[in-house]
């Protein structure tokens, strides 16, 4: 590991309960409310695993203690495993942290397209469905999808990568537009923030699609039905 206090990840949640928890976040927003002409609201949980994620429609940032924990520990995990990075782990740094995934988050809300691309989303994964119904693939079988995949189903899961891949990189671009970086070390962490986050999109397989968008309950209606 490149970062020289690897091991004070252990104070992250100590740093975290320092700068306020809930606080932290209702600060960040109420600053961003102040430069757009969307008025975002924050539910938070100290309790339940939620993670770091937009209602767009409802104007919400759903949040949780838990939740972006878990982000900080995997970013860390990510960003000091390189060599040329070196980001400490510190009560300023999670600030900054916690300043870019907002800002991450609030560029979800604020993108006009977002409608449009979750409709071509649900579009692939249906089309994926069929596919997987069309070739017979078993899901019963834990290694499913390691079976020399049809191409068509395996073009099908690269499309579905892409587009998720679209919707956040629009999202970074309108957090970059909007965040006020108070020196260079901000914007390269938000620049690493934002490389690992597009990182974990593109990487997946077809097991990891089926499991994370509930697809296993549709398939198996649509497979009876057929």
């Amino acid at each position: 590991m490149a970062c020289d206090n690897i091991f004070d990840i252990n104070y992250i949640s100590k740093y975290y309960d320092n700068l306020g928890g809930k606080k932290l976040f209702k600060n960040f927003i109420k600053e961003f409310n102040s430069k757009t002409d969307k008025k975002v609201h924050l539910y938070y949980s100290h309790r339940k695993d939620i993670p770091i994620c937009a209602l767009p429609k409802l104007k919400i940032l759903l949040i949780s203690k838990i939740g972006f924990l878990s982000f900080c520990y995997n970013f860390y995990f990510y960003v000091n495993t390189f060599d040329y990075y070196n980001i400490s782990i510190s009560q300023e740094n999670l600030k900054t942290i916690g300043k870019c995934v907002t800002s991450h988050e609030i560029g979800h809300i604020l993108d006009n397209s977002i409608s449009n691309n979750k409709f071509e989303n649900s579009k692939i994964l249906t089309d994926i469905i069929q596919k997987m119904i069309d070739y017979n693939i078993d899901i019963s079988k834990n290694d499913y999808y390691k079976n020399n995949l049809p191409k068509e189903l395996e073009d099908s899961v690269i499309t579905f990568k892409k587009n998720l891949v679209q919707r956040e990189s629009t999202a970074w671009e309108i957090a970059k537009n909007i965040i006020n970086f108070k020196n260079s070390k901000e914007k390269f962490i938000f620049d690493k923030i934002r490389e690992y986050a597009l990182a974990t999109y593109n990487y997946g397989d077809l097991k990891t699609i089926v499991k994370e968008n509930n697809l296993e309950v549709l398939f198996k209606y649509r497979k009876y039905f057929t």
